[in-house]
């Protein structure tokens, strides 16, 4: 049955199989400028480029935009080698950027759209973008970090990364403000992972759906809306596929991993990983969550080289590593606030 979130803005939300024949929907249009006295057209790749000279400006889209392949090779307009730490369109962004309902396609810049945002991002949609690095700390769609403010946008595509640091749907570390974006674009490395941001430190996430994919490996956290935050989500929603890999002491987690809080979110989508979660970790504060998710923890035979959980054996796992059942999680260890266990199944699958 449909279920309700307070405030949530892409209505009533269903089971994952209920979700699996509807498209990702669009965000909300964000009111922003008034007018557009002071800001300056984009309608073509060529006036979009004209970004990198003067990233504190402001600027609206009136056109959707294409990018092809060949614009980010060797001789094409959007290559330009390595810019300062990242490879993106401009390295810091100041100014406000309103995608006013309009769409960039095929982006292909390893760093993402900025390097790091202190300005304004909203109502963009960056679409069948293609966002993969291996240098940066930091990676994700719309900007490698952001201290600035992202609005009504939303990524589709994929985004990868072989490090080990933080990925995210759209920003790979949060200090600023992200809020009614939605994610549903493939998230996927070997790092600390998130459909809407692989980190947050001190900043918030409000009003935010993961449809995407997440997968992570080698000992990482892949979560729906944050791979770790110590900052503030809420009226968030994961339905993608939430995926740890096996036999690699992986975390998957619902909403986010961390100790930050996490108040009215939801998820529905199937998580799975050594270590596996419906909302979040036992050290966060978590009001008013619901999980209608199947979750699915790996379990398989100790050696004396791995020990399991170091923390003593969840009473419920005879290998002794920690199965995380039900509300998400371990016997005796329930955050604090409140938790829902809904609908969801909770097994344990032999490795």
């Amino acid at each position: 049955a449909a279920v309700c979130v307070a405030g949530f803005p892409y209505g009533p939300l269903r089971t994952a199989a209920e979700e699996s024949a509807v498209q990702v929907p669009d965000p909300p249009y964000v009111e922003g400028a008034q007018d557009w006295s002071g800001y300056t057209p984009i309608s073509s790749k060529q006036e979009l480029m004209m970004i990198r000279f003067n990233p504190a400006g402001q600027y609206y889209l009136t056109e959707d935009i294409i990018l092809d392949p060949a614009d980010f090779e060797e001789g094409g307009m959007f290559f330009q080698g390595w810019q300062g730490e990242y490879f993106c369109l401009a390295e810091e962004f100041t100014g406000t950027l309103d995608g006013n309902g309009r769409s960039i396609t095929g982006l292909r810049f390893s760093g993402g759209l900025f390097g790091n945002n202190r300005g304004t991002i909203r109502n963009l949609r960056l679409l069948e973008a293609e966002v993969s690095g291996e240098l940066n700390e930091w990676i994700g769609a719309m900007a490698c970090t952001n201290y600035g403010v992202i609005e009504g946008c939303l990524v589709t595509g994929t985004v990868f990364a072989n490090f080990n640091g933080a990925v995210g749907g759209l920003v790979g570390l949060n200090e600023g403000s992200i809020s009614q974006c939605v994610n549903g674009a493939k998230v996927e490395a070997s790092a600390l992972c998130g459909g809407i941001a692989g980190r947050t430190e001190g900043g918030s996430i409000t009003l935010c759906a993961n449809w995407g994919t997440v997968f992570t490996q080698m000992g990482q956290t892949a979560a729906g809306i944050c791979g770790e935050s110590m900052g503030t989500i809420s009226r968030c929603a994961n339905l993608g596929e939430i995926t740890g890999l096996s036999d690699s002491n992986t975390r998957a987690i619902g909403i986010a991993g961390g100790s930050g809080s996490m108040e009215n979110c939801y998820n529905s989508g199937q998580v799975k990983g050594d270590y596996a979660a419906g909302i979040g970790d036992k050290e966060a504060f978590i009001a008013n969550c619901y999980n209608a998710g199947t979750v699915t923890a790996f379990e398989r035979e100790q050696s004396p080289e791995d020990p399991g959980d170091t923390e003593g054996p969840d009473e419920q796992s005879p290998t002794g590593r920690r199965t995380l059942w039900g509300d998400g999680f371990p016997a005796g260890t329930r955050p604090s606030g409140t938790v829902s266990a809904g609908t969801g199944q909770t097994t344990r699958t032999a490795v």
